[in-house]
């Protein structure tokens, strides 16, 4: 037999031993989990798992996305499915109880989903989505150092560099060594940009402040961004003040600032804007998209997984199903002939079925 090649016995049998394997695997977790509904079926397990889920991805593009262009819209969408979850347990509670799902299933499980899309929403327009907003739709134009704070309090992106005179405008640039970190845990890093002019002042003021974190020392030797890059001038600026995301470090970078003006002679212009220093900002708002993408694509798996077990769980026990006994025996019976393989030999006779179903459901 040539090297490499398996004869199809002895495929058939390792075929047969995998079979065995995942048998005795789910034989056992059945046995622990005890017999469970005996009238389950494929269709309302997809419900009860697929239902929430759906429904926790479009709520968090609600939140992510729509909320850009509309937050009342979104909040209101948000409502609709909180009242749709409520709704479906009224209905379960009043008695309605059609169909293979439990009403009261359902809606707790699309209730955990709206209230989990809601935090995971917030969270991720608060850490990524807010910012990558801000930068992707906000106005954009050219500043130097000496350009007031408050006249660029609306712009996402400041460009310092002059690309006829390949330089930036009037020698605006980071100023490295006037630079400051202030220590909690991580080193909180703030430093200038001046220019020649306005570095010579006895007093300096500074509109825009060049910050990163763990990219500096107590004083000098600032590294965060492209600021020891010769022909970077681009300026993203930071909404809300906090770095890497707008409510991020807010009081640490102030600290810092204070620090770099005791320090070294400066005074903070009113609105002065922080920074992150960048040689080509196209290549910061990728990295941003990109970092969007993958939290929802996190969200996405952690979220399926999560109602998966909930969803599985509950098809499984038959969670808030009412049977009566002729109804729980009949499934019990069909159940244990679709397992041996024997489902043709359940005969029922039309009287029969009529007699299970309920008044409301003929």
């Amino acid at each position: 037999q040539p090297y490499g090649t398996m004869d199809s016995g002895r495929r058939e049998r390792l075929a047969n031993a995998v079979v065995r394997v995942e048998r005795h695997w789910m034989e056992s977790l059945f046995r622990l989990l005890g017999p469970g509904d005996p009238s389950r079926d494929m269709r309302s397990r997809n419900m009860l798992i697929g239902a929430p889920w759906l429904l926790f991805m479009w709520l968090l593009v609600v939140w992510l996305v729509l909320r850009h262009f509309s937050d009342p819209g979104a909040a209101g969408l948000a409502m609709c499915a909180l009242l749709g979850s409520g709704g479906a347990m009224l209905s379960w509670y009043q008695g309605r109880r059609g169909g293979p799902v439990s009403y009261m299933s359902l809606g707790i499980l699309c209730l955990l989903a709206t209230v989990g899309a809601t935090i995971a929403g917030h969270y991720g327009w608060e850490v990524y989505w807010r910012q990558f907003w801000w930068t992707h739709t906000g106005f954009r134009g050219p500043a130097t150092a000496e350009t007031a704070a408050m006249a660029r309090s609306d712009y996402a992106v400041v460009d310092f560099w002059d690309p006829a005179a390949g330089a930036t405008l009037n020698g605006s640039r980071v100023d490295y060594l006037r630079s400051a970190g202030y220590k909690d845990d991580d080193y909180f890093c703030v430093a200038p940009i001046l220019s020649p002019a306005s570095a010579e002042a006895g007093l300096a003021r500074v509109n825009f402040w060049a910050v990163g974190i763990n990219c500096c020392q107590r004083y000098g030797s600032f590294t965060c961004g492209d600021s020891r890059v010769w022909d970077a001038g681009a300026a993203v600026v930071m909404l809300g003040d906090g770095f890497p995301c707008p409510s991020c470090n807010v009081e640490n970078f102030k600290a810092a600032v204070t620090k770099a003006e005791a320090v070294h002679g400066l005074v903070s212009a009113d609105g002065a804007r922080f920074v992150l220093w960048v040689k080509d900002t196209s290549a910061m708002e990728t990295k941003m998209m990109l970092q969007c993408v993958a939290y929802v694509l996190l969200c996405a798996v952690l979220a399926g997984g999560y109602f998966t077990i909930l969803g599985w769980l509950a098809w499984y026990y038959g969670l808030f199903l009412e049977l009566d006994e002729e109804e729980a025996l009949f499934a019990a019976t069909e159940t244990a002939l679709k397992e041996r393989g024997l489902a043709g030999e359940l005969q029922v006779e039309p009287e029969f079925v009529t007699s299970r179903v309920p008044p409301r459901d003929r």
